[in-house]
């Protein structure tokens, strides 16, 4: 496919919000690092899910909501490469029903935030515990020095995706990524996201052109 058909095909993409950047960066993510699978949380409407599924040999994604599941299934059901799962991304994670090893290369979307439902650090201290060698993209994330990008932020009590939310969950353990790209410059619907990874998934992203490190993390 050409640069030019490519570009075309990201532009028309509702996937991960419709942001051309951040699909040309989890594009190369997946492409570099050829993980053994990637793990998404939050499949609402399967966009995304099948973005996933055209580039990652295997794709397990996970949704709370039975509508947007049963869905799901239907939409995804000649996609053999692709399993939905019922049920709250936490609890998922901490069972066994992905069937994936500690030293699996893992890419993880983390999006089951959603009405106040919000098991984001529940998915990190999972990931953290039991895989070893992991990229996460966490979306609806505020990006520092950057209001343009937007975030969820359900206040004081369920808690706010910024970095002092997630912060004592990973760091020292994950190192930590912005998009490299301005909002102003983005497309679709310019929702902030971060880029988290540990283990092999490290040398992988430093390596990725359009992202910049988290300074003092």
């Amino acid at each position: 496919m050409s640069l030019a058909a490519l570009a075309g095909l990201f532009r028309r993409s509702p996937a991960l919000n419709a942001m051309r950047h951040r699909q040309r960066v989890v594009a190369d993510i997946i492409k570099a690092y050829a993980p053994d699978a990637v793990v998404e949380t939050g499949t609402y409407k399967a966009h995304s899910t099948l973005f996933f599924a055209d580039r990652a040999k295997r794709v397990f994604t996970l949704e709370l909501n039975p509508d947007f599941h049963a869905a799901a299934v239907a939409k995804l059901a000649g996609r053999s490469n692709v399993s939905c799962l019922l049920g709250s991304s936490d609890e998922i994670l901490a069972g066994d029903a992905l069937g994936l090893g500690g030293d699996d290369r893992i890419v993880f979307y983390l999006d089951a935030h959603w009405n106040e439902h919000l098991p984001l650090r529940r998915e990190l201290e999972l990931i953290r515990e039991r895989y070893r060698n992991t990229i996460i993209v966490i979306d609806d994330f505020r990006v520092d020095g950057d209001d343009g990008y937007g975030f969820d932020d359900y206040g004081p009590v369920t808690g706010r995706l910024t970095l002092d939310y997630i912060e004592p969950v990973v760091k020292g353990t994950f190192k930590a990524w912005w998009p490299a790209v301005a909002s102003s410059a983005e497309t679709g619907k310019k929702r902030g996201w971060i880029v988290l990874a540990n283990g092999s998934g490290v040398a992988c992203v430093e390596g990725i052109a359009g992202l910049k490190p988290v300074a003092n993390f």
